[in-house]
């Protein structure tokens, strides 16, 4: 979810909020003035079961000491802001969170058969059915002006440009460090997530040789899917795009 409707949620939730507790309907507020309050203070503080997380101030009201009057506290606009904050927050940590997925029964990598210049490559560990979604490739989405701003150098970023896929958005998704190197694995939370980027191992064959991959690409995510039946021991191959530029 992108930021801006991360916020439109929030504001949602936010008015829905005030609405249904500042805002009470009749039935609703009935039952809760008709609450004992079960005190001699001056107030008393309660909670509905609609709602335990909203504390509400109860009054006690005039001689009846189980008349109550609805009065609206900080608290609610205590919770409100909470969650606001919270959200931004958690806006900019999903922003930097690494996402992706690889079947790892369905792989292995190794030496690519495209020669030493081209490093390693992915490989069918056994045969894959046409159709069969091998994975989601790994990285951090970020805007092109963000994903420039990440990278050591100018020459970091061109390592890494070998890697990154341009999302239909614009967006860059990128698996590589800020030197541009690929890591093995990509670490969140120090480590407790980890996404492998097996899947940036795909090379793009020669002129000419076979393709047996298509890459699916979505506003957030790139799939990778088997073009076709693709026996073991094969190396995985998909089209970079025009540009050279995933």
């Amino acid at each position: 979810m992108r930021r801006h409707e991360l916020l439109y949620v929030l504001c949602t939730v936010a008015v829905s909020t005030i609405q249904a507790f500042v805002l009470t309907p009749s039935a609703l507020r009935s039952s809760i003035v008709n609450t004992p309050c079960r005190t001699t203070a001056p107030s008393c503080f309660i909670t509905t079961s609609s709602s335990p997380w909203l504390v509400r101030q109860l009054t006690v009201g005039g001689e009846d000491p189980g008349a109550v009057t609805l009065q609206s506290t900080w608290q609610l606009v205590t919770n409100v802001g909470a969650l606001v904050v919270g959200a931004l927050v958690l806006a900019e940590v999903v922003q930097d969170w690494p996402r992706g997925w690889v079947n790892r029964q369905l792989v292995e990598a190794g030496p690519s058969t495209l020669g030493p210049q081209a490093g390693r490559g992915l490989f069918a560990a056994r045969n894959i059915p046409r159709d069969t979604v091998i994975g989601n490739f790994p990285g951090v989405i970020s805007s092109r002006a963000s994903w420039l701003g990440r990278k050591d150098s100018e020459e970091a970023a061109l390592l890494a440009r070998r890697y990154t896929w341009s999302l239909a958005t614009g967006d860059v998704l990128d698996p590589t460090l800020s030197n541009g190197e690929l890591p093995d694995t990509l670490l969140f939370f120090g480590g407790l997530l980890r996404i492998p980027t097996l899947l940036a191992l795909v090379n793009e064959p020669r002129a000419g040789m076979d393709l047996n991959v298509v890459a699916v690409v979505s506003e957030r995510d790139v799939a990778y899917v088997a073009e076709r039946d693709i026996y073991a021991g094969e190396e995985l191959m998909t089209d970079y795009g025009p540009a050279y530029d995933r």
